[in-house]
C-alpha cells in the first residue's frame, strides 16, 4: 500500500483524506481518472484495491515520487478525451490551470455515472505561491462556467482547494429540481434534505 500521507505534491493533508476516503467508498471495479499527476500525490491518494485506476499528464509519470499499478496516458487530456468510452466513477481535475484547460478536462464529466464525483483542485488558495491567486481566479471562473452550463450536477462539500460536484441520480434531481421551484436556497442545502440514493 502507497503512504498517500506523505507522497510528494501539491496537496493539503485534508485533501488527501477526502480523496482517499472518496476512493475507498467506490464498488469494486469501478474507474478513477486523475487529471495532471505531477508529482503522483494525488494517485497514490487514489490507490486503493480493486479499482482501476487512470492518470493522465502532458508529461505522463516523469516526475512521479512513487509507483503505482495504474494506467498512465503520457498526453494532453484533450487527445485522451477524443478517444475515451469507459464509464467513470470518480475524477480528479488537476491538469491545465487555465480556463480553457479546466473546461476541456471537466468534459470528462459525460462519462461520470449518475451518485458519482466530479472533484476540481486548486479552488482556493492553500499554499502561498506567488501565482496561487492567479490559478485560483482561473480555475474557479472555468469550473463556475461548467457548473453553471452543466446538467444535473449538484455542488457538495469540498475541503481545503477542492471544489466536488456529485452527478444526480434522476430521482434525486427530479427531487431537488421540484424543491428548488419551491424555495431559494444553495445546492449544498438541498443534499442535506435529499437521500442521496
Amino acid at each position: 500500500m502507497v503512504d498517500y500521507l506523505s507522497a510528494k505534491g501539491w496537496i493539503t493533508q485534508k485533501e488527501r483524506i477526502l480523496l482517499h476516503k472518496c476512493a475507498l467508498d467506490l464498488p469494486p471495479s469501478s474507474n478513477i481518472l486523475n487529471i495532471g499527476i505531477e508529482y503522483g500525490a494525488s494517485m497514490a491518494c487514489l490507490t486503493v484495491p480493486d479499482v482501476n485506476l487512470y492518470g493522465v499528464d502532458i508529461i505522463g509519470n516523469d516526475l512521479m515520487s512513487v509507483r503505482l499499478d495504474a494506467t498512465i496516458y503520457k498526453k494532453d487530456s484533450r487527445k485522451l478525451y477524443s478517444h475515451w468510452r469507459k464509464p467513470l466513477h470518480f475524477i480528479f481535475v488537476d491538469g491545465e490551470h487555465s480556463i480553457s484547460g479546466v473546461l476541456a478536462d471537466a468534459r470528462f464529466a459525460s462519462f461520470l455515472e449518475r451518485g458519482c464525483k466530479i472533484a476540481f483542485h486548486d479552488c482556493s488558495i492553500t499554499f502561498g505561491t506567488p501565482m496561487a491567486k492567479l490559478i485560483v481566479e482561473e480555475v474557479n471562473k472555468a469550473v463556475n462556467i461548467w457548473y453553471n452550463t452543466a446538467i444535473g450536477f449538484i455542488e457538495i462539500e469540498g475541503i481545503d482547494s477542492i471544489r466536488m460536484f456529485i452527478k444526480a441520480s434522476k430521482s434525486m434531481q427530479k427531487r431537488i429540481n421540484i424543491m428548488k421551484e419551491n424555495m431559494e436556497c444553495d445546492s449544498i442545502d438541498l443534499l442535506e434534505s435529499v437521500d442521496m440514493v
